[in-house]
């Protein structure tokens, strides 16, 4: 997969259909970047007298699999449409 493909990501943080957004990204990768943000702001306003947030991979794939929904559209360069990958996209790419 090319790193330069644009990418949509679809999530709902909650259970309420009200939670439900979507991103837009230039790429794979800073898809996965705008996910970590949101993983980080998340982590920063549950403990908002930390200074520094730290926290290991498996809080981050913790955090991921709580999502009720995590899907990204991936453009599928050169033929004219996208391709959807579920919540694996963002665990092993």
């Amino acid at each position: 997969m090319q790193s330069a493909q644009h990418t949509i990501v679809l999530s709902q943080s909650n259970r309420l259909k009200s939670s439900r957004t979507f991103k837009v990204f230039d790429s794979v990768g800073f898809a996965m970047e705008g996910i970590l943000s949101i993983f980080e702001n998340k982590q920063k306003e549950d403990s908002p007298d930390l200074k520094q947030v730290e926290y290991t991979q498996e809080d981050l794939f913790a955090f991921l699999d709580k999502m009720p929904e995590l899907v990204a559209l991936v453009y599928a360069n050169p033929r004219p449409f996208f391709l959807l990958h579920s919540r694996s996209l963002f665990f092993f790419h």
